[in-house]
């Protein structure tokens, strides 16, 4: 009877620790859409502050490596972060805000590309006819075809989205918001099952503060 009572005892402390994990998942889950939330309307109300400051690129992106390795590495991934061939090291912009884009969009990245064999994040440095940019690319799952046009929509997941992982469709939407706000480009580029691309457009001059 005592193994039988220690083996009952091992299950219901596996059941205990599943249950547990379950409920944080759900509580950063709705933190997330939360802050989301407050954010969106502090944008609606044009309460939302910005500065405009020189931010040197390369320090930005080791934070973000700091901040993001951890979670890339406990999802199976090797995250990739280069700061080498930076042609234009400084831009102008938001500090705060610029970490948090690049944070939601490498979530995201990390999100849609785990459980991929040989899954791989990487942020570069990189140039279009648009001007300098910063590049986060992944092989993730992509987005279909028909679903990029309205990434940046509020609420809107997309196919692989609702079916692959649970989101608010908000983040990206705020993405845009801000950096509309910036006078800077963000743009999508992804082919289904075979990953994203993520282009921010970062600027040299300051933006107008109206």
């Amino acid at each position: 009877d005592q193994p039988r009572s220690r083996g009952l005892g091992d299950v219901y402390k596996r059941q205990v620790a599943d249950c547990l994990n379950k409920i944080s998942v759900s509580s950063r889950h709705l933190l997330s859409l939360i802050n989301d939330i407050l954010d969106m309307s502090k944008i609606e109300s044009s309460q939302i502050k910005l500065n405009n400051m020189k931010i040197y690129l390369p320090d930005l992106l080791d934070q973000l490596s700091a901040i993001m390795s951890p979670q890339a590495r406990d999802a199976g991934l090797q995250l990739t972060i280069s700061t080498e061939g930076i042609k234009h090291k400084y831009f102008y912009g938001d500090s705060l805000r610029s970490n948090q884009i690049l944070i939601n969009i490498l979530s995201n990245a990390v999100k849609y590309t785990a459980g991929r064999e040989n899954g791989k994040i990487r942020i570069y440095s990189g140039r279009t006819d648009k001007g300098e940019t910063v590049i986060v690319e992944d092989n993730g799952i992509g987005i279909r075809r028909e679903d990029i046009p309205r990434v940046f929509e509020w609420g809107y997941t997309g196919y692989n989205g609702r079916r692959e992982k649970r989101s608010t469709g908000i983040g990206l939407f705020l993405c845009r918001q801000v950096m509309d706000m910036l006078g800077q480009s963000i743009e999508i580029e992804s082919e289904e099952g075979k990953g994203t691309r993520v282009i921010l457009g970062v600027s040299r001059k300051k933006f107008d503060m109206e």
